[in-house]
């Protein structure tokens, strides 16, 4: 069925050519404008009047062949082979560039690899950048973390989640840094509604086994920690007062970085 969601200022139209793969065109001014379209297209691909968007174009196996090329650092090298052939090429390897480009592109292909619909009868709201913030609650008796598309517990490159612990820009803020400056907006103003299971349960996956150098509650090695943590809260606070306006997002993350980092050990409480 054809859809459409808010990007910035436009509506793109999505819908499903004959051969189920799911198609896209940006530009509509009025989400009316961009579902008519995608109706329209779903009805000549049943007239057999469908002409597609786009030709043929290259996979993202194919474009992926390059990055073994690259001169990188054995571990940077590594590391890309991780994220590009252990996430990204056996969901969404068969799909044709530019068909995904942003979370939005891929969070529709893990609904059509789900066989399930686009999510989107919850609050969003759309970031300064184009992006798409859906809100959903949290399910009942769960308690969610937060994730990157890096994340082995993400659910893809480059969708993040935000839960305990965690933070977003709030609707109606208007940010102004060097990437870009705009304003995050309500796009679809209703209650947040409950998230899929198809989409809540990675989410909520049993944990992995600690990393190595990770040390359970009370064994911190320490002889003043109170000492150590004020010190610590002390200067996190300091890198966020001089960030200035440009640096403050930056240096946010690095303090909930640093900081959270005590939280596993009792030493600072949530």
């Amino acid at each position: 069925m054809a859809c459409a969601e808010k990007r910035g200022k436009l509506w793109p139209a999505r819908w499903r050519g004959p051969d189920g793969t799911l198609e896209s065109k940006p530009g509509f001014q009025t989400r009316k404008d961009a579902e008519t379209y995608g109706h329209d297209q779903e009805a000549a691909s049943r007239t057999s009047t469908y002409t597609a968007p786009r030709g043929p174009q290259t996979t993202l196996t194919e474009w992926a062949k390059w990055y073994p090329a690259l001169d990188l650092e054995p571990t940077t090298l590594a590391n890309y082979r991780y994220l590009i052939e252990v996430h990204l090429l056996p969901a969404f390897g068969h799909r044709a560039l530019p068909g995904i480009t942003d979370g939005a592109d891929v969070l529709a292909a893990l609904c059509e690899r789900h066989g399930q619909p686009w999510p989107g009868e919850t609050f969003t709201v759309g970031a300064r950048r184009g992006g798409l913030h859906l809100y959903f609650t949290a399910p009942p008796g769960t308690r969610l973390g937060n994730t990157s598309g890096r994340s082995p517990r993400g659910l893809s490159w480059p969708i993040d989640t935000r839960a305990q612990g965690g933070y977003v820009v709030a609707p109606g803020s208007f940010v102004d840094l060097p990437d870009g400056a705009g304003r995050h907006q309500v796009v679809y103003d209703r209650p947040p509604a409950p998230p899929p299971d198809w989409l809540a349960g990675p989410l909520t996956a049993p944990a992995a086994n600690p990393p190595l150098g990770y040390h359970p509650a009370g064994s911190v090695q320490v002889r003043d920690q109170d000492s150590y943590v004020a010190t610590a809260l002390k200067r996190e606070l300091e890198r966020v007062r001089a960030a200035g306006v440009c640096g403050l997002n930056h240096a946010l993350n690095k303090a909930a970085y640093y900081l959270g980092q005590l939280i596993p050990a009792g030493a600072l409480p949530k």
